[in-house]
C-alpha cells in the first residue's frame, strides 16, 4: 500500500502533517508491505495549488492508495475519493509516527483510531441538584413536626 502525507518539511518521517493539503510544501509518499514500512521519499509541493481534479490525477498516476491528511477542500476530497483514492481527514502529529501507526494497525484500524482521537470531548456533567435540608427534629419526644417557619419551642435548663 502507498499512502502520501502533507508534509511540513523536506524531512519526511520527522516533519509535521501540514494544516493544508493543496498548499503543502512537501509530500511524504511511505509503501508499507505486510505491516511493514518498506520505503519512504519526500516529493516538491506546488508552486501554487493545483485545481483538484488535476491534484487527483497527478496522485493517481503516483498510484497512491490512500492520502492521510488534515484538511483539504471540498472539492480536493471529493476529487481523490472519486479518483479511487482513500482519504483519511483530521490527521495530526509527526508524519513518521502516522506511518508507523498506519504500519501497525493497517488502514482501517489506523481511520478508527484518528476519528477517536478527533472526537470532541463528553460534555461535562451537570451537577446533581442540591439535597434538602434535613427536617427540623421535633422539640419533644413524640411531638408532631412543627410547620416550615414555625418557631421549635426549646426545652428550658434547669441548674
Amino acid at each position: 500500500m502507498k499512502i502520501l502525507l502533507p508534509s511540513d518539511s523536506e524531512t519526511g518521517s520527522l516533519s509535521y502533517v501540514s494544516k493544508e493539503f493543496e498548499t503543502s510544501r512537501y509530500y511524504t509518499v511511505a509503501e508499507i508491505i505486510d505491516g511493514t514500512v518498506a520505503s519512504t521519499q519526500v516529493r516538491q509541493g506546488f508552486p501554487s495549488p493545483p485545481p483538484a481534479e488535476r491534484l487527483a490525477s497527478i496522485v493517481r498516476n503516483l498510484k497512491i492508495d490512500a492520502v492521510v491528511l488534515d484538511s483539504a477542500s471540498p472539492d480536493t476530497i471529493g476529487s481523490l475519493r472519486s479518483s479511487g483514492i482513500r482519504v483519511i481527514t483530521g490527521a495530526k502529529g509527526l508524519v513518521g509516527m502516522l506511518i508507523d501507526w498506519i504500519a501497525n494497525l493497517g488502514i482501517d484500524g489506523f481511520e478508527i483510531k484518528i476519528a477517536l482521537l478527533n472526537r470532541p470531548a463528553p460534555a461535562p456533567a451537570k451537577p446533581a441538584a442540591p439535597a434538602a435540608p434535613p427536617a427540623p427534629a421535633a422539640a419533644q419526644p413524640g411531638a408532631k413536626p412543627s410547620a416550615p417557619g414555625t418557631p421549635v419551642p426549646q426545652k428550658s435548663k434547669s441548674s
